[in-house]
């Protein structure tokens, strides 16, 4: 009797740790995906924030330049 209650204890034990791991596997994937996500979204973000300061800068110095520009003319 004891013979099959440690044969059953060792099929069951590695069951256990197997479904436990693959939890954990998902877990990390869902995480890296995440991860990546939210990577791309502050890309995105710096582009944009980029862009928005060169066209603000472009924008000043175009005012400045009518600015020089319409002084010198006087």
């Amino acid at each position: 009797m004891e013979c099959w209650h440690v044969f059953l204890i060792g099929l069951v034990i590695p069951s256990v740790q197997a479904r436990g791991n693959a939890i954990l596997q998902a877990s990390l994937e869902r995480r890296k995906q995440a991860l990546h996500e939210r990577r791309l979204a502050l890309e995105q973000d710096v582009i944009i924030f980029s862009l928005s300061h060169a066209a603000f800068s472009f924008q000043c110095f175009t005012t400045f330049y009518q600015f020089v520009a319409f002084h010198l003319e006087c």
